[in-house]
């Protein structure tokens, strides 16, 4: 048999065969619905083996293309606690978006004598009594050949390998980073009105912006995994930098703080995305807008592309970026920046740019304060340092609303896009100890 082609494991790529699915007219079903769709039907399901946070993007994805699926969580894990304060209100995010959660289940944490139906209803009794429902589906982590022959049949819940829902839609999975069927040309080949159904499993640990090897993957999951563990510890150990290097650990907290999301009144500060470039590109291709800035206006999207792509999955980035999104329109309207850390002087610097189809509501105001409090809080700096051009009264007027004051005596000259431009230094006082 001849190698199937590959989807490749991108988020555009995945948007896409959402996209492919609704207009061949397939209908999205869970576990609960499945026995009553007749025509097409598509059962999306994800299986979450080791990073959680790979889940969000892909949960919003669907969301945002009106689709749904089930994100099945392990209970008993090396890699993540699904029952912590990090992890939950993950899952309990998942389920706003209209999606369902199940338990993934491993065999292998098991003896031998242990009757694992029994184990499953007692892992989903506690998955359900922090989600506050029950639980009503599982599936098997790895499944041997006694789980996929037993047909376990469990009280109150629906199994992923169940000889019935194996007959009547045809498994396809990403299993290993690898389709093992060609799923695009299966979704795009079928004819008008024939019936299909199809069982569709993804692991969201393989999805990334851009397209990387499984080195590359597992390389940034080892690194990212370093940062993250440091970061927990610096959260629950008092004076942590009288063992651990003070720049391992400003490191590790820029790197999670640029890859989380926080949600504020009307805006949410994100991690930037290659979706974004047809927004980014709208305000950085504006003269007006780059008018004070060190880069632009592009000319190009590839340009906007460009740019982000060297801001995403970074695990060495010295700055927090945060990609500003406006709840009502889920789009970019524009970026916050923290960076220039000065570790003595517990002490960063700030830019931000702002689509200006969206100036005059406080948005900007909304943004940038909080990020400000994310970051001083989360590294315990007591000034943020803006510098803006004199001629940029927009800017510094911003800044006086936020607190900063004008520091007499430091402004400077700096040569920007062929010309000296005079600029003049705000300083913010976090009132911070």
């Amino acid at each position: 048999m001849g190698s199937v082609e590959q989807m490749p494991f991108t988020y555009q790529s995945y948007a896409g065969m959402i996209r492919a699915l609704r207009k061949k007219n397939f209908a999205f079903v869970n576990y609960s619905n499945y026995r009553d769709q007749k025509d097409k039907a598509v059962i999306l399901r994800h299986d979450v083996d080791f990073d959680p946070a790979r889940c969000y993007r892909i949960a919003e994805i669907e969301y945002l293309e009106k689709a749904s699926s089930t994100f099945f969580f392990l209970l008993r894990s090396d890699f993540y606690n699904v029952l912590s304060s990090q992890v939950l209100p993950l899952v309990k995010e998942l389920e706003g978006m209209g999606h369902s959660i199940g338990l993934h289940f491993d065999e292998t944490a098991y003896c031998d004598d242990v009757d694992l139906v029994k184990a499953i209803q007692g892992e989903a009794a506690i998955l359900g009594d922090m989600l506050g429902h029950p639980v009503s589906c599982v599936s098997m982590h790895r499944p041997s050949t006694k789980c996929l022959e037993g047909d376990w049949q469990i009280a109150g819940m629906e199994n992923s390998y169940s000889h019935e829902l194996r007959a009547e839609y045809e498994y396809v999975s990403d299993s290993r980073r690898r389709w093992k069927k060609p799923i695009m040309n299966m979704i795009e080949s079928c004819p008008p009105g024939v019936p299909q159904k199809l069982h569709i499993l993804t692991h969201p640990f393989w999805y990334h912006e851009k397209e990387n090897t499984i080195e590359e993957d597992l390389s940034f999951f080892v690194d990212s995994a370093k940062h993250e563990r440091l970061f927990t510890l610096y959260n629950n150990v008092s004076n942590l930098d009288e063992n651990v290097s003070r720049q391992d650990i400003s490191r590790a907290v820029i790197y999670e703080l640029g890859r989380r999301r926080f949600l504020l009144e009307r805006i949410v500060l994100r991690p930037v995305r290659m979706s974004d470039a047809v927004d980014m590109f709208e305000y950085a291709s504006d003269p007006v807008v780059c008018q004070f800035l060190q880069w632009g206006p592009y000319s190009t999207l590839s340009e906007a592309e460009q740019w982000l792509e060297s801001k995403i999955e970074n695990s060495e980035r010295e700055d927090v970026l945060f990609g500003v999104e406006l709840k009502e329109e889920s789009r970019l309207i524009g970026v916050v920046r923290i960076y220039s850390f000065d570790l003595e002087k517990r002490q960063g610097e700030i830019s931000y740019v702002l689509n200006p189809a969206y100036s005059g509501k406080g948005l900007a105001t909304e943004a940038v304060k909080g990020a400000i409090e994310v970051v001083c809080n989360a590294l315990g700096l007591r000034s943020i340092i803006a510098t803006v051009d004199f001629e940029n009264e927009e800017s510094s007027r911003l800044a006086q609303r936020l607190g900063f004051k004008y520091l007499s005596g430091e402004d400077f000259q700096v040569e920007v896009k062929n010309a000296t431009r005079l600029y003049k230094t705000f300083e913010y006082e976090s009132g911070i100890r």
